[in-house]
């Protein structure tokens, strides 16, 4: 995962961390897509096989989870493999574009895309936030835990990449607890028919 070998170049770059330290630094990391594919499974439709699952897992990201499961409608797989298919096609014609446009593009034009990623990470977490109290103090409860942390000495503090996985992991678990959700809730609900006009 990108967010492992950057958490790792950093680690060796900054303490000489052996390769063992290295990886488990991004076991640790990817420890993430295990949470996203029991969010994903949760929403799966009755009926998908093992083999489809171990398919669908090899392709989870967090963005292409954050949308699936977001969805008023149990995602199909040929569901998921379209979200999955635009989102690799987007991602390396955007890697291309980007490798291209960074020559031509001036260093005042260059450095404020550099939040974009976050950008879009909010765009997927505020429409769910806006609907659900639960979720909107579980994403405020991780961002202050995560600033908290930062502030801590030099010393003693964490990487950044290891830090916002335990204050998310921690905030979930600690919203799951503190604000279950119904029974029921999250069944999963056939998808929409496509209901063609009647002549």
């Amino acid at each position: 995962a990108g967010a492992a070998a950057g958490a790792a170049a950093g680690t060796a770059q900054s303490a000489a961390a052996a390769a063992v330290a290295v990886a488990l630094l991004c076991i640790g990391l990817n420890l993430r897509y295990a949470l996203l594919s029991f969010a994903l499974a949760q929403k799966l439709p009755p009926g998908v096989g093992t083999l489809k699952r171990l398919v669908l897992a090899f392709v989870v990201t967090d963005e292409n989870v954050a949308l699936a499961v977001s969805r008023p409608f149990a995602p199909t797989p040929p569901y998921l493999a379209g979200v999955f298919a635009s989102s690799y096609l987007g991602w390396n014609a955007g890697g291309a574009l980007g490798a291209l446009g960074s020559s031509l593009l001036p260093a005042s034009a260059l450095a404020p895309l550099g939040i974009a990623i976050y950008a879009m990470l909010v765009a997927i977490i505020v429409p769910e936030a806006k609907k659900s109290r639960p979720v909107l103090c579980c994403v405020l409860g991780a961002a202050a835990a995560n600033a908290a942390i930062s502030a801590l000495p030099a010393g003693i503090r964490p990487a950044p990449m290891l830090s916002m996985l335990a204050c998310g992991v921690g905030a979930a678990a600690l919203s799951a607890w503190l604000a279950p959700a119904a029974p029921g809730k999250n069944a999963a609900q056939p998808a929409p028919e496509n209901k063609e006009a009647q002549p």
